[in-house]
């Protein structure tokens, strides 16, 4: 019983006997999960804080930070997968223990070069961690930004908030389209124009951005 009990993945360890009464005593410790995960693919699983890969049960419902593109097999991780895989427990855990941010991200998205770029509930603005580890740092920085932000009624005024520099937030300002009117004579060139602001610069077709510094 006890092997069979340890072959389910959800269970951490199992321990059973019998007493001096012929009672039988059976102690199960469960594995808790902290971070969800979802494959290129789309399949879904959790994991523990001992990098354990768990099925998700479809009668459970557990409320745990997003991670998206995930593609490691723990059991065949190397070193480079084994410090990602780190990060992403302990950006988790972060996440978790804060009811803002655990209802302001949506998702953390793992790039190609294991950077971490965040998607919030909030705003229109990729988040981008890179490779840091460094979380209080980083989102009180964030914080400090969302502050002026709101100040400035500025949600929509920025597509990306960098965070991974030390000591500064570079924030690029998003550009929109203008539909020209109807009534003006068009050719197929001025069916969309793009309006520049002061980050952006368009020279030959070619779209240039400049970031804008604040320094924290």
């Amino acid at each position: 019983m006890e092997r069979q009990l340890k072959k389910n993945p959800w269970i951490f360890s199992a321990d059973l006997f019998f007493d001096q009464h012929h009672v039988l005593h059976i102690n199960v410790e469960q594995r808790t999960p902290v971070a969800r995960l979802f494959t290129p693919e789309g399949s879904s699983v959790y994991m523990d804080e001992n990098f354990a890969i768990l099925p998700v049960k479809m009668n459970d419902a557990v409320s745990l930070p997003v991670f998206s593109n995930f593609y490691i097999s723990p059991a065949g991780a190397n070193a480079q997968d084994s410090l990602l895989m780190q990060r992403i427990i302990g950006l988790s855990q972060f996440i978790f223990a804060d009811p803002f941010w655990m209802a302001q991200i949506e998702q953390v998205n793992i790039n190609a070069d294991h950077s971490f770029e965040m998607v919030t509930q909030v705003g229109d603005q990729t988040i981008r961690l890179g490779n840091r580890s460094d979380w209080a740092v980083m989102f009180d920085k964030l914080k400090m930004v969302y502050r002026r932000i709101s100040n400035e009624n500025g949600w929509t005024k920025y597509s990306t908030i960098d965070l991974q520099f030390k000591d500064q937030v570079v924030c690029v300002k998003g550009n929109g389209l203008y539909q020209v009117p109807d009534s003006i004579a068009q050719t197929d060139s001025l069916k969309a124009v793009a309006i520049a602001d002061s980050t952006i610069k368009i020279k030959n077709n070619a779209q240039t951005i400049t970031p804008v510094k604040s320094k924290l």
